[in-house]
């Protein structure tokens, strides 16, 4: 028995709004009109509430998932989806206070990119960078003042093998060290 549930379904008018710079939020789909999306809803703990909306295009195509994963009625995670119905971004609220904590942005429903905020101050601190499903790049703003300071490269298996490390906080790499065996 699965547990998604149906509850109900609705034709809404709802705009794709576009999404801000790198860093801040996902980049959202934008299309150039607003669409006739239908609207579908799950109830997927059965308390009566739907917990996931669904809207496709009127052929059926996928363009946006909004889950409610802890059932407070506010949404925790949004995937918006390209005109084929590939997934281009996800986003989420990892600790439930109603800020998106983590990103994820897709090419080809390929993940390219995650951005991550760890300093709950509603900020990214952390963007990991793919090629090809592997990560190739880290960049980490450990002190939180808004400017990475330390870029992690790894190799094709995903070992680090370099570490370039900002010691003037100017935002760019004073010197690099490689990544011995045990990944220091």
């Amino acid at each position: 028995m699965s547990m998604w549930m149906g509850c109900g379904t609705m034709r809404a008018k709802v705009a794709v709004p576009p999404g801000p710079a790198r860093g801040a939020a996902a980049a959202t789909p934008t299309p150039d009109d607003e669409r006739d999306l239908v609207v579908t809803t799950e109830d997927r703990n059965r308390d009566g509430h739907p917990d996931k909306w669904i809207e496709k295009t009127q052929d059926g195509v996928l363009r946006r998932e909004k889950i409610d994963l802890n059932f407070d009625g506010k949404v925790d995670v949004v995937r918006d989806y390209d005109d084929k119905g590939q997934l281009v971004s996800e986003r989420r609220d990892l600790d439930y206070d109603g800020r998106i904590d983590d990103e994820r942005i897709f090419k080809a429903g390929v993940l390219t990119e995650e951005h991550t905020g760890f300093g709950f101050d509603g900020r990214f601190h952390r963007w990991v960078f793919y090629e090809n499903g592997k990560k190739t790049r880290e960049e980490v703003d450990l002190d939180q003042d808004g400017k990475v300071d330390e870029w992690r490269y790894f190799d094709d298996d995903g070992r680090l093998v370099r570490v370039g490390v900002d010691t003037d906080g100017d935002g760019k790499p004073d010197s690099f060290k490689r990544a011995t065996a045990n990944g220091g």
